[in-house]
């Protein structure tokens, strides 16, 4: 597929995607196997906490992994130029008025009812990404103070100017990749042009989108993990062993290559 097809000619039958009638529901995207399995795990965990009716767009509508897991299966034509782009078209068409997109590496551990009330007050809400390497183009007038949003764990609203968001996002991502071949990311162009928006957003606490496989700190109960381990093995009883691990104790704490340090009166205590 060549960059900078429309929504419309990257999404097939989406006539029905629009019409889809709840007001409120989850939206993954899962290109290939190794995806949508990954999706599977992630879309059960969710079902346990939050109940919500849920979405894919995927490349492999047909899965025998898919049935019974989701509300409705999209099928999209696959950029070939990693998910990225995808991922910001998935998000431009979700049927729901408030949606909650989660990448295919999360796992749902607690309710998060407050995170919806945000969407009364704010256009979207995220947690802020800091990885090992900030891609900050030159020349755009965003300062670097201005973090880049995780599109991992997304809460939007949708509205004409969220739309338009994801328009231009859209746009820039295709001009970053003629310029730079081995450009393959959703999160700068997102940040430039949320930057020179006029959404309000809201920023997610950590324990709401926890990239346990980086580094970060926590004060309270983890209720989204976010990220793969290195042994490769994304099920349930893993990451659920991982949670339980991460939330011991909801005293502030901090965690970083496997080890947990937790803050106690008047020490550190190193947990794991």
């Amino acid at each position: 597929m060549e960059l900078g097809l429309s929504i419309s000619e990257n999404i097939r039958s989406n006539e029905s995607v629009r019409t889809f009638k709840p007001s409120r529901g989850v939206v993954y995207l899962a290109i290939g196997e190794r995806f949508v399995a990954e999706t599977v795990v992630s879309s059960n965990s969710m079902r346990r906490h939050l109940n919500l009716p849920c979405t894919i767009f995927t490349n492999l509508p047909e899965d025998a992994a898919l049935t019974g897991c989701f509300d409705q299966v999209v099928a999209i034509q696959a950029s070939g130029r990693r998910a990225h782009r995808d991922k910001l078209v998935a998000m431009r068409a979700s049927p729901y008025n408030e949606t909650l997109f989660l990448d295919t590496d999360t796992f749902i551990g607690s309710a998060m009812d407050d995170c919806w009330k945000l969407l009364d007050r704010f256009d979207l809400a995220f947690a802020g990404d800091r990885g090992y390497k900030d891609r900050f183009p030159s020349g755009t007038d965003v300062p670097d103070s201005f973090k880049e949003p995780n599109l991992g764990v997304l809460f939007y609203r949708r509205s004409n100017e969220m739309d338009d968001v994801f328009d231009k996002t859209l746009k820039l991502y295709d001009e970053f990749s003629k310029k730079d071949p081995n450009f393959f990311n959703d999160q700068s162009p997102f940040r430039i042009i949320l930057y020179h928006s006029h959404l309000r957003f809201s920023i997610l606490t950590d324990e709401d989108n926890c990239r346990f496989a980086n580094y970060g700190k926590l004060n309270g109960k983890v209720r989204v993990l976010h990220g793969r381990l290195k042994s490769g093995k994304f099920d349930e009883k893993t990451l659920s062993r991982l949670l339980e691990r991460l939330n011991v104790t909801t005293v502030p704490r901090a965690f970083a290559a496997g080890k947990v340090i937790a803050l106690w009166p008047r020490r550190f205590k190193l947990i794991h």
